[in-house]
């Protein structure tokens, strides 16, 4: 068995590499694109549950995986800025802005 102490500080520098590398994705990536990281670990923890701990897959966590993995698609996927400021603007620029372009 580890001793408690030694399983801190193991436990301190696998935190510690994991934060470095989650602060490494955000400088890549943007923070919303690394957020999406965290949607994930609940389908890492059912599939691994199932893998490991022989814990059945049910039709509610499939279901609740494909929402989780589509919330994540939607969230991460890359859009066009012009077309963003479009929907936002209701498909026409607003009246302060006539003459300016669209930023993109």
């Amino acid at each position: 068995m580890v001793e408690p102490a030694r399983r801190g500080r193991s436990g301190l520098l696998r935190h510690g590499f994991g934060f470095a590398g989650f602060v490494a994705l955000v400088g890549r990536v943007g923070s919303t694109r690394a957020s999406v990281t965290t949607y994930v670990l609940p389908i890492v923890a059912v599939v691994l549950g199932a893998l490991v701990r022989d814990v059945a897959i049910t039709v509610v966590s499939l279901a609740g995986m494909g929402l989780v993995a589509t919330g994540a698609y939607l969230v991460s996927r890359r859009t066009d800025r012009r077309s963003q400021d479009q929907i936002l603007a209701g498909g026409r620029r607003s009246r302060c802005c006539r003459g300016a372009k669209l930023v993109g």
